[in-house]
């Protein structure tokens, strides 16, 4: 909600990150992708920038674009995945009766089919205005996060419980849905953008995704490598799946983990 709108409170941590301990990639997180409230309009095929420069410039994303270029400073670019978690927006007004339901789906958070498309053109027209007008240098995009995890711990400033992502249990829409964003950036100009995916909750969801996509030679073509989420010690489970794919030296990268013992315990 902009509480962070100058970045300064978390400057010093990036300074230590990167000064001190070397760091070269970070997984900057944008969550909720929920900022497009109501629809730009009824065709996504068309940016309402109207619509859409009104949101990006709000005080809610001031904190966003000073952190990136802050990160961009620091020398981090190749290395900056933008990460988009949480639901997508709810039914208007905000403050509906069902906050689960989406304008984009039906309730619990879910993305209807016929709404896919507006899905995509909600997360790519806010990183054609991250490169183009707010001015941050990056090239790799985690599109979605945990879409298999809907069950979370409440809180009293989350009573509904946190959710990590779009309700998008099934691989088949998954897929779908990460290869329209794809020709959708091809189709604005940004086809350098790489993907980091699929970051799912279970080994379940990330085994289905990684049989699914490797049949696609386009998707793999835009994927920098895979994304896996290991809070175990050990992430061998996921290095075996990919060695015995059709893309045995394809990377992957955990990019969410526990403590340091659970990082420690997957170094090899």
């Amino acid at each position: 909600n902009g509480e962070y709108t100058d970045a300064k409170v978390v400057q010093p941590a990036i300074d230590l990150l990167v000064d001190s301990l070397g760091a070269t990639i970070f997984r900057a997180v944008i969550e909720e992708i929920d900022w497009e409230t109501v629809n730009d309009d009824n065709d996504p095929d068309y940016f309402n920038w109207n619509y859409y420069n009104t949101v990006f410039s709000s005080t809610r994303f001031q904190g966003v674009w000073n952190t990136l270029r802050y990160l961009n400073n620091k020398g981090i670019s190749d290395g900056l995945v933008i990460s988009f978690m949480g639901a997508p927006p709810a039914s208007p007004p905000v403050a509906a009766p069902d906050p689960k339901r989406s304008w984009m789906g039906g309730t619990d958070h879910t993305v209807g089919a016929n709404m896919e498309d507006e899905l995509v053109e909600s997360i790519a027209a806010l990183l054609y205005y991250m490169r183009h007008t707010a001015g941050i240098q990056f090239f790799l995009v985690s599109p979605m996060n945990e879409t298999d995890i809907m069950a979370m711990t409440k809180s009293a400033d989350h009573p509904e419980g946190i959710v990590e992502g779009p309700n998008i249990p099934d691989v088949i829409q998954y897929v779908r849905v990460v290869r329209k964003l794809a020709e959708k950036l091809d189709a604005i100009g940004m086809s350098d953008i790489r993907f980091v995916a699929p970051d799912a909750g279970s080994e379940r969801l990330f085994g289905d995704c990684l049989e699914t996509m490797v049949k696609d030679e386009y998707l793999m073509g835009k994927l920098k490598c895979w994304g896996v989420h290991q809070y175990g010690k050990d992430a061998g489970n996921y290095r075996n799946k990919i060695f015995k794919s059709s893309y045995p030296t394809r990377s992957f990268w955990v990019t969410e983990t526990a403590g340091i013992r659970n990082m420690l315990g997957q170094l090899d």
